[in-house]
């Protein structure tokens, strides 16, 4: 659990660095001659097509946020586990330690604590031993287990537009 809450952080971490404006994209394109993946450079004038794939006259956004992240949320969301009031899914990702969701919400980071600790409870969860709950000006981080699931929270605060990071973690 302690290496999803890390992973967790470390996404955060990427989320709120990445939100700024970029001047310059990174593709990955396939040399047809050789096969390999060669990443390229180059400036774009409009940055609404990061990330888009065109597939049969359709754009598919594949990665919005350049982090590796599938738009939406997973089909594997725990159905015990609410989302975050007042927010907006950024999007999720498959790891060997499991799966991360990340949200950005208008609320407060205490009422965003405070709501899970009520609704985790109620779900049936505890607190995950070895994982105790910490909390700063910054950030937090809440661990919780029921049977053989573990979720993990982490709370960040992006001071700039006054949002709420948060990242659920669960295997």
């Amino acid at each position: 659990m302690k290496k999803l809450l890390l992973l967790g952080i470390i996404l955060s971490f990427f989320a709120i660095q990445g939100c700024g404006n970029k001047d310059r994209n990174t593709e990955v394109k396939k040399d047809d001659k050789t096969g390999e993946q060669v990443k390229t450079d180059e400036k774009k004038a409009d940055n609404n097509t990061t990330g888009d794939v065109k597939t049969d006259d359709k754009k598919v956004n594949n990665d919005p946020n350049g982090l590796g992240l599938t738009s939406g949320l997973p089909q594997d969301f725990p159905k015990d586990v609410p989302q975050p009031n007042n927010s907006k899914c950024n999007g999720f990702l498959y790891s060997s330690d499991g799966t991360v969701v990340t949200f950005e919400s208008k609320d407060d980071m205490k009422s965003l604590i405070d709501f899970y600790k009520s609704q985790m409870d109620k779900s049936g969860y505890k607190n995950q031993e070895g994982n105790e709950y910490f909390q700063n000006e910054n950030g937090a981080m809440l661990g919780y287990k029921k049977d053989n699931k573990e979720i993990g929270f982490l709370f960040g605060i992006n001071k700039e537009n006054k949002i709420t990071q948060v990242v659920i973690t669960y295997k």
